[in-house]
């Protein structure tokens, strides 16, 4: 179960366990501490509301999470916490590109939802700057968009794409043909809690990726990811962002090495045994029966 709250799903996951059946809830995101302009926060930020999702936690036998900070909110409703990497199928965005009229144009995005618009503002002011500095970039924004985006945006500059199906989303992404990632994070406890996943993504695509220096994007290899020194300050992104505009090289080269470092670090075909592992472990110990596993350990699948 993914952040369930409704009280439906607490007896869902009462009756599953009187049928002996194992239930595992998974915690994908800090929904006790969110910032003020985030529409989450009217639904989490509600007693009733924290209090069941609490109650869900502990009913299960194991909890599921993606960071360590996340791990240490959750223990103090389950015993059982398990911490899992992000996973990425190379498959899904390995697909040509559409290609561009102007072979020199450079395409800067960010994707995301409403909820990340107070993170998008830290960019507004550094954008428009780029734009005027460099004719041959284009921003691409997808799902939400800045505020003055139709309204301070240079016409023909940029292009917004609306939300798609889940199912639709990789291609959807990779066929925007981006240059330059940009991940933009206040300095909030809400963030702190977010995987690297934006990085991941613009990985896949050979993106080279800016980001600010928030929780675990702090964490990544200095050489392959660029960090904004100053967050709050437009003059430091126009810098970092400048820098990969007019080294093209450096930026081939970025984007090459984040590509091998998630295909190292994040290949499902490699690491899916980890999930697989625990599934395992958390059946033998729920039900007490033993299971023997052998794994191939060269491509870490089970046979």
């Amino acid at each position: 179960m993914q952040r369930q709250y409704a009280p439906e799903s607490f007896i869902i996951m009462k009756r599953l366990r009187e049928q002996g059946k194992v239930c595992v809830f998974l915690c994908d995101d800090n929904v006790w501490e969110i910032p003020q302009g985030n529409p989450a926060r009217e639904t989490y930020q509600q007693a009733d509301i924290i209090h069941r999702y609490q109650t869900i936690m502990e009913t299960a036998h194991a909890v599921t999470t993606s960071t360590s900070y996340l791990v240490d909110k959750c223990k103090n409703f389950n015993s059982h916490v398990t911490l899992f990497r992000n996973l990425i199928d190379p498959a899904v965005t390995d697909m040509v590109s559409p290609g561009r009229d102007d072979p020199d144009e450079i395409r800067i995005g960010w994707t995301g939802t409403p909820h990340h618009h107070d993170d998008a503002a830290l960019l507004d002011e550094a954008c428009l700057q780029i734009l005027y500095n460099f004719p041959k970039v284009k921003f691409i924004f997808m799902g939400y968009n800045p505020p003055s985006l139709f309204t301070k945006y240079p016409p023909g500059r940029f292009e917004y794409y609306s939300f798609v199906p889940v199912d639709a989303w990789y291609p959807a992404f990779a066929s925007l043909d981006i240059d330059i990632g940009l991940v933009p994070l206040i300095d909030h406890p809400f963030n702190l809690a977010k995987t690297c996943r934006k990085f991941q993504e613009f990985s896949q695509i050979k993106a080279a990726t800016i980001a600010s220096p928030i929780g675990n994007y702090k964490d990544l290899p200095k050489d392959i990811i660029t960090l904004v020194p100053e967050n709050l300050s437009p003059k430091s992104w126009i810098t970092c962002i400048t820098y990969l505009i007019t080294h093209p090289e450096e930026r081939k080269r970025r984007g090459d090495a984040s590509y091998q470092y998630v295909l190292n670090n994040h290949d499902i075909n490699t690491y899916i045994y980890e999930r697989a592992q625990f599934y395992y472990d958390t059946y033998a110990r729920v039900t007490g029966t033993e299971r023997t596993i052998v794994w191939d350990e060269t491509l870490k699948r089970n046979v």
